[in-house]
């Protein structure tokens, strides 16, 4: 059974002539006849009783008459809804990124790109924590998320796209007895209090950070939890304590905090924001934004 077998059988319907039916698709009566036989004999009973040239409908045949329109209607409506995407004209995208990324580098790029090229589909956009985007990205509030390689393990049924490369970075306020201290050393941070992300939070995130807390030598840390990084961001600048972030984050641009850049001896490469959806997300404008930010990775790169 194919779409023009169909058609064929449709036409034939509306004319009750083989013959008229050849005309409208400009083919031939045999042509149409035998098409309509091999659908016949798929379908397994027949559509039309033929008396001398003349057509007339079984009842299997009206049946499948009604259903076949049907279905050209449903995939008729789909097509268009296609082409009213794809042009720009309907739809809707819902964006989250991990709270405190500087979105002007690392989201807003390719959403500006997208928003320029299809002007009338509604972008929404939302800065959350990574338990957060975690929900969101399950519930189907977000369809797309910006966040970092280790979220990977605590997202099921997800496809992702490597984005960004950035590096760790300690963070502390600008008035922290560290923050002028020349030729600053990883192992100056030993014995300082650190702000992790609360295990709920991001488990494998702060399993990480104690990773490269270890791999830098950096010694009998003090360790205190908050939930997101604009609860970190809160401990660093009150004096808590210091916090492990990354060079995506606003805060490198604010006076009031000061960070030191792990050293380039280390190979810290595997740190990566990935744009991340989930496998089953049917809306049909998720990958024309995919497509669009993968033209401008490959302009960034």
């Amino acid at each position: 059974m194919n779409s023009q077998q169909i058609e064929y059988f449709l036409s034939a319907v509306k004319h009750l002539s083989f013959t008229k039916a050849a005309e409208e698709f400009f083919t031939s009566q045999p042509t149409i006849s035998r098409q309509v036989a091999l659908l016949e004999s798929e379908l397994g009973f027949e559509l039309f009783k033929r008396d001398r040239g003349n057509l007339r409908l079984t009842a299997g045949g009206a049946i499948m008459a009604q259903e076949f329109a049907k279905a050209n209607g449903i995939i008729n409506d789909a097509i268009s809804k296609v082409e009213l995407v794809t042009d720009g004209l309907e739809g809707e995208i819902s964006i989250g990124y991990a709270s405190g990324l500087n979105t002007d580098l690392y989201v807003y790029p390719p959403t500006y790109d997208f928003i320029r090229e299809y002007p009338s589909i509604k972008v929404d956009t939302e800065g959350l924590s990574f338990s957060g985007l975690r929900k969101n990205l399950d519930s189907g509030e977000c369809d797309v998320i910006f966040t970092f390689n280790f979220e990977l393990p605590a997202i099921q049924d997800a496809l992702h796209m490597k984005c960004y490369a950035v590096r760790p970075i300690i963070v502390m306020s600008s008035s922290h007895p560290l923050a002028s201290k020349k030729d600053l050393k990883a192992q100056d941070f030993s014995g300082q209090t650190f702000i992790l992300p609360s295990s709920v939070e991001s488990h494998t995130g702060r399993s990480d950070i104690l990773r490269i807390l270890r791999e830098l030598n950096i010694k009998d840390v003090k360790l205190r939890s908050a939930r997101g990084n604009e609860s970190r961001l809160f401990g660093v600048r009150s004096g808590t304590g210091v916090a492990m972030l990354d060079t995506s984050m606003e805060l490198i641009y604010d006076s009031r905090y000061t960070y030191y850049t792990l050293p380039e001896e280390y190979d810290f490469s595997t740190l990566h924001i990935l744009a991340v959806w989930k496998k089953e997300n049917l809306n049909p404008v998720l990958p024309v934004y995919l497509e669009i930010l993968r033209e401008n990775l490959k302009e960034v790169s």
